[in-house]
């Protein structure tokens, strides 16, 4: 029997209204539904889960905002289950459905009018410990608010490590193509099409002007702070943060899991639009 998984915004009720409508249109279809967070009112059918890891399925649904897709794609496995995010709210850029024409894109997948949109993803590596692969950006700065750090920056390329910068400033954002037109276009990043796979690096207000670089995905990017007293921070797709020791490499890399979106064909254009921000 095929499967589908939701991951519901919490506490919010347009979008526990929504999920109510596509688990009873996956019901109906014969589809086995799990669901997390518990929403009131589902039939029992509906196999509400306590961690958002455990919702499987051939594909997962997200109802919510940005955030709601990001945290899916940390958490789902296997790591190439395709996701439909739909948004619940006015602006989402990583939606492939809105509020007004959901139980439309709902009624797609189920008979399979769809296809699956591999968008790179980066991992990062700090001495052996390992998180969650990147869809948007790895966020470099003080673990103290408000306070500037000292970045260093290198690339490896063909196993030799290139020194790129080394200044003090707010941090860094090191970014995938998708993640180009979120915090980093709001530091002056570039907007890099997806179809590049390219990796953009973006200072944040370091004491000399550096332009931002788009480098290939071959190159890893190596930061790490040379601070005596403040230690750095990571946050990944503004979602899992977590501090780095003094001098403590941080190593950055395009990674072999992609992130699968649903989209529908009649939307190829309109995605192409919304990654490079082009309007009527």
């Amino acid at each position: 029997m095929r499967a589908a998984g939701i991951t519901v915004l919490e506490d919010n009720a347009v979008a526990a209204d929504m999920a109510r409508a596509i688990v009873k249109k996956l019901l109906d279809a014969g589809f086995n539904v799990s669901i997390y967070p518990r929403v009131e009112g589902l039939p029992p059918r509906a196999e509400a889960k306590t961690n958002r890891s455990e919702v499987s399925g051939d594909f997962i649904v997200t109802i919510g905002g940005d955030g709601t897709i990001l945290r899916a794609f940390q958490s789902i496995r296997p790591q190439d289950t395709p996701i439909l995010g739909i948004g619940s709210g006015e602006k989402n850029f990583l939606a492939m459905a809105n509020k007004e024409n959901y139980e439309e894109a709902i009624e797609a997948v189920i008979e399979g009018k769809y296809f699956v949109k591999r968008e790179m993803r980066l991992d990062v590596n700090v001495e052996g410990r390992r998180f969650p692969p990147v869809l948007n950006e790895v966020y470099f700065a003080s673990s103290l608010p408000g306070k500037t750090i000292e970045v260093h920056v290198e690339i490896r390329r063909s196993e030799k490590r290139i020194p790129i910068w080394h200044d003090r400033g707010d941090g860094i954002i090191i970014a995938t193509p998708t993640g180009s037109t979120a915090y980093s276009l709001s530091a002056g990043g570039p907007i890099v099409d997806t179809s590049l796979q390219a990796i953009t690096v973006t200072p944040m207000s370091l004491r000399t002007h550096k332009p931002s670089i788009v480098l290939p995905n071959s190159d890893e990017v190596i930061l790490w702070a040379g601070e005596k007293k403040a230690e750095a921070i990571i946050v990944l797709d503004g979602q899992i943060g977590s501090k780095i020791g003094r001098n403590k490499e941080v190593f950055i890399r395009k990674s072999d899991k992609d992130a699968y979106f649903i989209v529908f064909r009649n939307q190829e254009m309109r995605y192409v639009e919304k990654t490079l921000r082009i309007r009527p």
